[in-house]
């Protein structure tokens, strides 16, 4: 039987999980979802393509290529795309030699279609979004997650880790897959949706001021070292009802933390 303090720990997690659930419900119908790329700038295409490996010339001892750790691959202006501005970078962590990164994005494409290549080291790469201003991400509370849409991402039967860092007057919020209730993002060949959710990053208030987003793929102190993806959107939304389900179990969750802080 049920002592006190056990039942009123079951009774409060019914009810945070019921609240928590029509929140979401009420959320779903109120936001405005606010697209951060689609991927169809540029208007003309863009060619993704960075070779850093040493290759001598033939007869001769010099190399044609400079390894380098750090690849600025490409950066695109245009109003299609949040805040007018999209970088794209990429930082060899190893060995930099036999490493690229290959790809293209726009010309009405819709995605940004991304490989990374490496023997002993991998790649991390970062999309950001350097140009808005004070943008509240959240639409006053009502989007719950940072959307990206895969139409597939392949690592060698390995996860990729995903990391997203908001910054703006009031710091930085940040989020870490690694640490969070759905993990890494994991392979597959079919198209997904992985949803950050904003209860998850550290700093939360700070996604109501946005003046820059920076998303880390591969961002580990060992990275995996082939990763093939394809993005096609990556959005502030209210997310599909599967993600919703979990979001309400790390309400749950959370909430159970903070009452038996209480206790």
């Amino acid at each position: 039987m049920l002592n006190k303090n056990e039942l009123l720990g079951k009774l409060f997690s019914v009810t945070l999980g019921a609240m928590v659930v029509v929140a979401l419900i009420a959320s779903a119908v109120q936001a405005e979802t606010i697209v951060i790329d689609d991927f169809s700038a540029p208007d003309q295409g863009g060619q993704i393509y960075s070779f850093d490996f040493v290759m001598p010339t033939p007869g001769s001892s010099a190399s044609p290529f400079t390894p380098k750790a750090h690849m600025e691959i490409l950066d695109v202006q245009a109003p299609e795309i949040w805040g007018g501005e999209r970088d794209l970078t990429a930082d060899v962590v190893g060995d930099v030699q036999w490493n690229s990164a290959s790809g293209e994005v726009g010309n009405g494409l819709g995605v940004l279609r991304l490989s990374t290549l490496g023997t002993e080291s991998g790649t991390t790469v970062e999309l950001v979004y350097p140009g808005p201003s004070n943008v509240d991400l959240t639409d006053g509370g009502a989007n719950l997650a940072l959307a990206l849409d895969f139409n597939f991402m392949v690592a060698g039967d390995l996860d990729l880790n995903l990391k997203i860092a908001a910054t703006g007057p009031n710091g930085t919020a940040t989020f870490d897959s690694a640490a969070s209730i759905l993990g890494d993002v994991t392979e597959s060949d079919d198209p997904f949706v992985y949803a950050a959710p904003f209860a998850e990053f550290d700093n939360e208030g700070a996604l109501a001021t946005a003046t820059s987003l920076t998303i880390t793929f591969n961002g580990l102190d060992i990275p995996v070292s082939n990763v093939n993806f394809e993005l096609t959107e990556v959005s502030a939304v209210v997310p599909e009802p599967s993600t919703l389900v979990s979001l309400s179990i790390l309400g749950i969750v959370l909430g159970l933390g903070a009452w038996r802080r209480r206790k």
